[in-house]
């Protein structure tokens, strides 16, 4: 699939009296192993060479950097499609720019002695997780696809940073967790721990998200953000083992673990309705499943995406009927 002609900001490339001012832009990153398009993007100064003067706000998981961006604190943020699922429900002003990849890296890490060697083991079990993520929808559809239900389990809601403490403590049996704290889990639990993700499992969506403030005010913004995300995947699919060694210096894992999850990473930038219907998925367990959400209509998550920048840079890359 071809990407289109990038536009590079040349005055900046010849500087001089006559170079334009770059323009600051705040993003939001967690730092996971799917967060790789920005990072290369960093590394190879795309961002610069867009035209923006980019600082970061480094986040343990997604929902920071979307409630971060709610805040007024950023002006884009990465965020998988769990935390925007919840968000939809709500009277909001976020908008979803593209799709940059798909992450198949959430799994279930659990301890062997505690009886657990298959994912059927797992009735019964103290069970970690973060809520309003993507780990809350992967541990309801594992318990689903083994026929339990959240009765069958005794959920421990955590925040993610302290999910891997939990598990090796033994407050946990199990706990969903992303790399890489997944990796960290299993180094502290050695022969003890174990990884579980059935493969019937579907990878989760990696969004970037901005506001209809920054839409409004800069609009060319997001068209500079989402060049330079575009050329950090064609330089990932030309350089892997570079970027390789560089996501796993930035998430500070040790190379194999990279190696080992890059094949299931989809990193590429595109909307379309196959998001949409991840999105309406994500609605319809959380009112049938959440308590708080019971019989609350299902939001309209089209109205949320804001396709216009992408279809400016490469229309080939919006789908049909968005």
């Amino acid at each position: 699939m071809t990407l289109g002609v990038f536009g590079v900001v040349g005055a900046l490339a010849l500087g001089g009296p006559w170079a334009v001012a770059a323009e600051p832009v705040v993003i939001c990153r967690p730092t996971f192993t799917i967060s790789a398009l920005a990072y290369i993007a960093e590394e190879q100064k795309f961002f610069t060479e867009e035209g923006l003067a980019v600082s970061f706000i480094e986040a343990t998981h997604g929902k920071i950097c979307q409630d971060v961006l709610i805040a007024g604190r950023a002006d884009f943020a990465f965020v998988f499609d769990g935390p925007f699922g919840y968000l939809g429900f709500q009277d909001h002003p976020l908008r979803v720019l593209a799709e940059v990849g798909r992450d198949s890296s959430v799994a279930l890490v659990a301890r062997r002695d505690r009886g657990i060697t298959t994912v059927s083991d797992l009735k019964g079990k103290r069970i970690g997780y973060t809520p309003g993520t993507a780990g809350q929808f992967f541990l309801d559809e594992v318990l689903e696809q083994q026929g339990l239900t959240s009765r069958d389990v005794t959920r421990v809601t955590l925040q993610l940073p302290s999910l891997p403490p939990a598990l090796v403590g033994g407050q946990v049996d199990a706990a969903v967790l992303i790399e890489p704290r997944g990796d960290q889990a299993m180094r502290a639990l050695g022969a003890n721990g174990l990884r579980l993700r059935p493969p019937e499992i579907a990878a989760h969506p990696f969004l970037v998200i901005t506001s209809d403030e920054v839409l409004k005010a800069h609009p060319e913004r997001a068209r500079q953000v989402l060049r330079a995300l575009l050329r950090a995947e064609t330089y990932a699919q030309n350089h892997v083992e570079d970027v390789q060694t560089l996501v796993a210096k930035k998430v500070s894992v040790d190379l194999p673990l990279i190696q080992r999850d890059w094949p299931p990473l989809d990193h590429a930038v595109r909307l379309d309705l196959a998001l949409l219907g991840f999105l309406n998925r994500n609605a319809q367990w959380i009112v049938s499943e959440d308590p708080s959400f019971t019989n609350r209509s299902l939001p309209n998550y089209r109205t949320f995406f804001a396709p216009e920048a992408l279809r400016d840079v490469a229309p080939e890359r919006v789908g049909l009927g968005l």
